[in-house]
């Protein structure tokens, strides 16, 4: 280890502290953004304007970004350049009354905050090679910041009004730049090589790739019906807010404890593991299409650690283990703007639509995504043996012993 690195305990503590501080910006923002918009006037589509345009200029801004911090070896500090950015746009819209201003602003502060994930996410997998620590040991303390902040955002909205979004949002932007200027540099072996624009592009004409990120956002994009219309779907059927809380919190919390046990699914592969997100998306999807009794919603809301957590671990690990790590933060942006930008706003869109014709039937188009990525991911998993990209020989298993420190 180098003398100027901290010991592999103090990077988990610090990218932990990142990832907890950084969801307490997006548990509120992500349930109470709306809320504020429409405080400050904004109508319906403008709202959904607001909402909508941070998916479009990710589809440039976020691979550029990442692109930029592989070229440079930068990630630390360009999380940082967006942390300053977003908090700063905050501060900004305290002050902005223009429909139009504000909503220039909230699509910028988006993006920005949007940017951090995939940087952030390219550098815990950099120490979980380089320090053996456990992604998903770290990962899931933003999992559990999520809760407290959407809790602490319903209570604080109904007793202080739809301004308060604006300053809770801006009390976690300013705890996460503090953590993000106490996250460890990074050291890679490729440091003295900068990445080329034609290395990055070639991650698209890569055939595991492609399969990967066709896996991995349908999967994923089969949460928009839910997250867009669940609650309103719930409360037309008479479920109360206070148990409709809970069954969020029962997803995030089975998300947690996907997440803390991470190294007990080490034999299987990412691939694997991914799969069983899409299996478990067909039972949870199909399920919910047919309007289950309330007390059915717990074991189903506890599907969320397959869906969502072991999709995203096995993703995680699947670039970890796959890509070089010159290429890794642009891979990271790359999955994330095609599952985010592409797929999900897809979805999104269709899911209204079939809402509306539908009702809860619409969730059996979320079951076709997972349908798809599990195609996918047996395509995957045949591709992947035959055209093997950072492992020799295939796919590896997810790493769980530390490497030996110099």
């Amino acid at each position: 280890m180098s003398p100027s690195q901290p010991p592999a305990g103090a990077w988990a503590l610090r990218l932990s502290m990142f990832f907890g501080a950084l969801f307490l910006i997006h548990g509120v923002l992500l349930t109470y953004l709306p809320v504020w918009l429409d405080g400050r006037g904004l109508s319906p589509t403008e709202i959904a304007l607001a909402s909508s345009a941070p998916m479009l200029l990710r589809l440039v801004l976020t691979p550029a970004t990442a692109f930029a911090a592989d070229r440079w070896h930068a990630h630390r500090e360009m999380i940082i350049l967006a942390c300053v950015i977003g908090l700063g746009l905050m501060i900004t819209l305290r002050a902005t009354s223009s429909v139009v201003l504000v909503i220039a602003f909230v699509v910028l502060m988006q993006v920005a905050l949007q940017t951090i994930m995939p940087l952030a996410d390219t550098l815990t997998m950099a120490a979980v090679k380089q320090r053996g620590l456990d992604y998903g040991r770290i990962r899931l303390w933003g999992s559990i910041t999520f809760i407290v902040a959407s809790y602490v955002a319903g209570f604080t909205v109904a007793a202080l009004g739809s301004e308060a979004v604006l300053q809770l949002s801006m009390a976690g932007g300013l705890l996460t730049l503090a953590a993000a200027l106490w996250l460890p540099r990074a050291v890679t072996a490729t440091a003295a090589r900068r990445l080329t624009l034609g290395e990055a592009a070639a991650l698209l004409r890569d055939r595991p790739f492609l399969l990967f990120m066709v896996t991995v956002g349908t999967i994923q994009a089969s949460h928009a019906m839910f997250y867009v219309f669940g609650v309103l779907h719930w409360r037309s059927q008479g479920l109360s807010a206070g148990y409709i809380a809970t069954l969020w919190a029962i997803g995030v919390v089975a998300e947690i404890a996907l997440f803390w046990s991470a190294r007990w699914l080490a034999p299987l592969g990412p691939v694997q593991l991914i799969t069983l997100g899409a299996m478990a998306g067909i039972v949870r999807w199909l399920a919910m299409a047919m309007d289950p009794a309330a007390w059915m919603l717990v074991p189903l809301q506890i599907l969320h650690a397959g869906t969502f957590a072991a999709t995203h671990l096995g993703a995680m690990h699947w670039i970890g283990a796959r890509i070089p790590a010159a290429t890794a933060g642009t891979a990271q942006a790359m999955l994330s703007t095609f599952t985010s930008g592409v797929v999900m706003s897809g979805v999104t869109f269709v899911s209204g639509p079939l809402y509306a014709a539908y009702s809860g039937g619409a969730y059996l188009a979320m079951m076709a995504c997972c349908i798809v990525g599990l195609a996918s991911g047996w395509a995957l998993h045949r591709a992947e043996t035959r055209t093997p990209m950072g492992v020799p020989g295939g796919a590896a298993p997810i790493p769980t012993v530390p490497p030996k420190q110099a």
